[in-house]
């Protein structure tokens, strides 16, 4: 039978080959037959023909490449965020404010402050809805 890497994951943790339970990750292959099977890293690596050092170089590039995904999908969301009006109109105004000269408490008291946040907080959801990001993502 021949395999095909796939990649790893940690959502199952037994050997479908061995039966080796309480695995940290296991590596997932696919067969000939276009069948995914679960395998640890040993009979990963005999499946696949390959050696330990071959099974963690090809983990490590897969690991770079989710991190370089994950780093572009940020850029763009926050050049959305950047871009989105409310985030325009709360910077204009704050510099509207800014060159009235008004201080934290006037911009507290005239409910620049509170506006601001929530026209923020508002963007800020609507671009994690729209990338699909967890809710603590720093835009």
């Amino acid at each position: 039978m021949k395999y095909f890497y796939q990649g790893v994951t940690d959502d199952i943790t037994e050997c479908w080959q061995c039966g080796r339970t309480h695995l940290k990750s296991t590596v997932c292959l696919k067969d000939e037959n276009n069948n995914f099977v679960y395998f640890g890293s040993e009979c990963a690596v005999k499946a696949l023909k390959w050696t330990q050092k071959q099974l963690k170089e090809e983990i490590k590039r897969e690991q770079n490449k989710k991190e370089k995904d994950k780093e572009e999908l940020l850029k763009k969301a926050r050049i959305q965020y950047n871009n989105h009006p409310n985030i325009i109109k709360v910077n204009c105004e704050i510099a509207e404010a800014n060159r009235n000269n008004l201080i934290f408490i006037e911009r507290r008291e005239k409910g620049l402050i509170t506006k601001w946040k929530e026209l923020k907080l508002q963007a800020k959801k609507e671009i994690l809805i729209r990338f699909n990001l967890p809710n603590d993502t720093i835009l």
